[in-house]
């Protein structure tokens, strides 16, 4: 899974719900630094974070955003958008974010 959050460095994704843009700025061994477009301000995401809330979600199959918060408190949104571009996992808006991985991956 860190092979393919890797392969996001430098790409500028979406927030799964405003679609707000950021840049992967770079990926780390212990922390991917994310700048959203609309304020320029890096931020850092440890790991962590963004491989607890990947391990939570295959073990239960399917993750809201509010479950992404316990893991990533300040940066839900970001984490939901790296971990939707993880092959075998996709997502619905609506009536609220929910991602959703193949079991057997």
């Amino acid at each position: 899974m860190w092979t393919e959050i890797y392969g996001l460095a430098g790409s500028t994704l979406a927030t799964l719900g405003r679609k707000n843009l950021f840049l992967i700025v770079k990926v780390e061994t212990n922390a991917v630094v994310v700048r959203p477009l609309e304020t320029a301000v890096d931020r850092r995401i440890p790991r962590k974070e963004i491989e607890g809330a990947y391990d939570e979600l295959r073990l239960r199959g399917t993750m809201t955003l509010a479950q992404i918060r316990s893991f990533s408190e300040m940066n839900p949104v970001y984490v939901a958008a790296m971990l939707s571009q993880i092959l075998g996992v996709t997502y619905v808006n609506k009536p609220k974010i929910q991602l959703s991985v193949l079991v057997n991956r």
